[in-house]
Formats: structure tokens, sequence, C-alpha cells
């Protein structure tokens, strides 16, 4: 997998997810709206309920009152509660806002029907107990003062009336009105529990498939969070761990993780081997001779300290090609050069592996025989054999002979007080002034 693509697909579930947590919150907000409100006019209806029968009882009690004592503070109560506070009218208000477009709303109907005719005859019990005690009609409430008694109950005598004004108010008809008065409240309010439990009940049920579906997507997140995580450290993290391990210790990558770091991984894999072998390049160009290719000056410079520092016996050769010049000279570079290349493959075939051959000027080769004692002059002798049958097996009859004049020190028998390279150098001088074509050793007259 491509971090493009885990990228692309972490992205997608996020909003996914997102969306969908966002819509079922919104729901879940509207169930929760709707469960409030519902619970909020069933706690308000219920105090309605109680407020009007509270009024109720209250003006039925009111108008008793006065029916059996005559005392006009009992009729002012009761038009003050009717008229002014009126709150049997505004509990029934409230009780008609909250079941409006309810299928309760019919019962609630009846009731304030009922309601009205009861308040009508308990006006008409008032005008019989006011005519009854005598009181003045200008002591009359204006709904009292307009009741019309019926002909005969306005024959009756002032005790007769305060007796019907009492039965009006006592008989079956008035507390059968109260009583279906209340029951329509009741029923109204049964009506609206139903109707609200159903709502709760739904709304409970909603809840419930909201959290279910809360909790799936949470679960399905922190799989998805979990699965992405690893991912990302298998993928992405671990590998480039490896890559900084890989180049603090200066190896090639790992070809691991997603699909962009293994390209990396390739990509970078072939500068880097590309950029070894142009340092390998580099570097052997920086250290060999670019016509022999063997070791340059630089080289031999380097090698010679370190051996004459590291205090191990070793046997240095200065050579030096006979008349190089005027062989150049009469026959061209060209085959001066190639003369060049065949005297340093002569004296790599002639020593050994582990020996060091270089070539320190024009026409100068040196040889850095290591773990070379004294005591092992015979071996460096015997090299020395072996290079002049190479060059009287390697000469042309075109051209004049190949001969090489060398000097050789053993770094033992050289005083401190002169270089290895010096003493070999001085030797490689007698030889020329002899008439070339030889060797010589340090400390030695050969």
């Amino acid at each position: 997998m491509s971090i493009r693509k885990m990228s692309l697909f972490a992205l997608i579930l996020t909003v996914v997810l997102s969306l969908f947590v966002s819509v079922v919150s919104f729901f879940g907000w509207y169930e929760f709206k709707t469960l409030v409100e519902a619970t909020e006019q069933y706690a308000e209806c219920q105090s309605a309920a109680a407020k009007m029968e509270d009024a109720s009882e209250n003006l039925t009690e009111q108008v008793r009152l006065y029916s059996m004592t005559g005392d006009v503070q009992y009729m002012n109560s009761y038009i003050i509660e009717a008229k002014v506070e009126r709150n049997r009218d505004k509990a029934l208000s409230e009780i008609k806002k909250c079941y409006n477009g309810s299928s309760a709303f019919g019962h609630l109907s009846d009731a304030l029907d009922k309601s009205t005719k009861l308040m009508e005859i308990e006006y008409y019990s008032m005008r019989l107990a006011s005519e009854g005690y005598g009181i003045p009609k200008s002591g009359w409430p204006e709904e009292v003062a307009e009741v019309s008694l019926s002909p005969s109950d306005a024959s009756l005598s002032s005790s007769a009336k305060k007796e019907k004004a009492r039965l009006i108010l006592f008989d079956s008809y008035y507390e059968e009105s109260r009583n279906q008065i209340m029951a329509d409240v009741k029923e109204c309010t049964g009506e609206l529990i139903n109707e609200k439990i159903a709502a709760v009940s739904r709304s409970r049920d909603a809840f419930e498939d909201i959290y279910w579906k809360l909790i799936v997507c949470s679960i399905i997140f922190c799989i998805c969070s979990i699965t992405i995580v690893v991912m990302i450290r298998n993928k992405v993290v671990i590998p480039l761990i490896h890559y900084n391990e890989c180049i603090r210790n200066g190896i090639i990558f790992p070809v691991e993780g997603a699909e962009e770091l293994q390209n990396l991984a390739l990509t970078y894999n072939e500068v880097f081997i590309e950029n070894q072998e142009n340092q390998k390049l580099i570097r052997h160009q920086a250290e060999h001779d670019g016509l022999t290719d063997i070791l340059n000056r630089r080289s031999f410079e380097r090698l010679l300290k370190l051996h004459e520092d590291s205090g191990r016996p070793f046997a240095l050769f200065i050579i030096d090609v006979d008349r190089f010049k005027l062989f150049n000279d009469r026959y061209g570079h060209a085959v001066g050069d190639e003369v060049l290349k065949n005297v340093a493959i002569m004296l790599k075939d002639s020593f050994r592996n582990i020996d060091y051959i270089c070539r320190i000027g024009g026409d100068e080769f040196a040889v850095i025989m290591v773990e070379m004692p004294v005591a092992l002059k015979y071996v460096a002798e015997e090299k020395m054999k072996i290079l002049n049958r190479m060059l009287e097996t390697n000469r042309c009859e075109e051209y004049i002979d190949i001969t090489l004049s060398i000097g050789i020190a053993f770094s033992e028998d050289v005083p401190s007080d002169m270089s290895v390279f010096n003493a070999a150098d001085s030797k490689l001088y007698e030889v020329k002034e002899n008439g070339r074509n030889g060797y010589r050793f340090f400390g030695s007259d050969y």
C-alpha cells in the first residue's frame, strides 16, 4: 500500500464517519428536544389541571358559603375569582394550549362547555340567595343582577329562595356536572400522559438506536485509528528508522515499507551504488598512475611513511629505466608509453601480490616489499633474477634493449638519521654511475 492511498483512505473514512456521527447527533438532538418539550408540556398540563381543580373547588366553596350565610364577602370573593383572577379559566387555557392539536382536545372542549354552564347555575343560586337574604340590589354584582329567575322561583318566599339556592348547589345535577368536568380534565390528562409516554418511548428507542450507532462508530473509528497507526508505524516510521540507520552506517536501504518509500529506497540504492563506484574510480584515479595503472607517487609516499612508522621490516626498490629519454626521443612518446606499461607489468609479475608497485616519476618506479627482513635478502635477489629474465624475454628487435638500474635498501639496514628512500636512491645512482643495467643493496657491495 502506498502512502497516498493510505492517507486517502484515512481521509475518506474520517469524513464518512464524521458525517454519519453528525447526522446521528442531529437526530439525537432533535429527539432530545422532542422529549424535553413533551416532558415540559406534561408537567405544565399537570400543574394547570391541579390549578383548575383548586380554582373550581374555591368557586364552589365561595358560592355555597354565600348561599348558606348570605355574607356578601363570599359572593364578592366568588366574583373576584371568576371575573378578575379567573384562575379556572387561565388553567383551562393552559390546558387548551398544551392539548391543542391533540386527540384529547375534545375532552377539554367538553370540560370548558360544562364549566360555563356550571357558572350559570352558580350565578342563579347567588341571585336566589341575594333576594332571600334581602341583599340590596346596589350590592349585587353585575353578573348576578343580570340573572333572570323563573316565574316559579321569583314567586317563592325569602326562606324558600334561600333554601332553593342551597339545594341547587348540593343537588345531584350540580355534583354530577362538577364531577364530569373533573372527569373530562382527567380524561384529557390521561390521554396526554399516554401520548407523552408514547413520545418518550419513541425518544427512548431513538436514543438507544443512536447510542448503539455511536458505539459502533466509535468502535469502527478506534479500530481504523489503531489500524492506521500500526500501518503508519510498519509502513512509514520503521522504514524511516531503518533508512536513518543505513545512512549513519553508510549502507544501502532495505526495500521495505510503503510503495513510495520502496521507490525512494530503490532510487537511493541506485544513487548510492553509483556514488560508490564513482568514489572507487575517483579514489583509484587519485591513488594510481593514469598510464601504467599502478600506484602513483602520492600513494607511494603515504605507504612508505606508514611502513616506516610501523617499525616492521620491509625492503624498498628504486627502479629507473636506463636511457629512457634517448629511447623516447628516437621512437616517439607512444612507444615510450608502451615501454613504461610493459615495465609496470613486469614488475607486478615479478613481485608478490602483497607488495606495492609504484610509478614515482617519468621513468622511475618503486617497489615496497612488505614483511621483508634483511635475513631474506636472497628473496630480493631472486626477484631481481626473475625481472632480468622477463626483460630478456620481452626484448624487441626494432627497439633498443630495455635495461633497468635498481637501488635496494632494507629498513633494518638503514641508520636512524637516514631515510630508507635516500638509502635506496643512493644505491640507484651508484648503479647508474657504474654502467647502469644492474642493482645494488644498501650496506652491501653488489
